[in-house]
């Protein structure tokens, strides 16, 4: 495959995105085509590094920038995606009885399977409405609040 064609692939699986006017920002799963065409370039670029040593030293400063990416940016952003359903799983150690969720900023399966799976609590322990919290004796409350 030529680059070209590897430029075009890019160019095509973006295109799409391209007219979003409100959008400062494509999310990381609508460039996973796209990716590819790179990919593609990469390895075409490695292809006309005759010698070895260069491509070791290019794969090497490519797996180092990955990684620093991933320790830097990427984990400060999943610890903070993270905090509450930890906070949650923290409270449901330390409690007993049902805990009644008032907010919490992701889906409810998120919140039942991560107190099952860590705690081993089943997910009935935890309540969504008022009136099942009173129904059920629910004196613990978690809410969590994004900044």
């Amino acid at each position: 495959m030529s680059a070209l064609r590897a430029i075009a692939w890019i160019a095509v699986a973006l295109l799409p995105y391209v007219f979003l006017t409100y959008s400062t920002a494509i999310p990381s799963r609508q460039t996973y085509l796209a990716t590819a065409g790179l990919a593609i370039l990469f390895g075409l670029a490695m292809q006309t590094l005759a010698r070895r040593e260069v491509m070791a030293v290019a794969a090497a400063v490519m797996v180092i920038h990955n990684v620093g990416i991933l320790w830097t940016k990427k984990r400060a952003q999943f610890l903070e995606r993270a905090a509450p359903t930890e906070r949650l799983i923290q409270m449901a150690r330390t409690t007993e009885g049902p805990i009644w969720v008032q907010c919490f900023p992701r889906t409810d399966w998120i919140a039942k399977e991560a107190v099952h799976l860590a705690t081993g609590r089943p997910e009935t322990d935890l309540v969504w409405t008022a009136a099942e919290a009173r129904e059920r004796g629910a004196t613990a409350v978690f809410c969590y609040r994004e900044k």
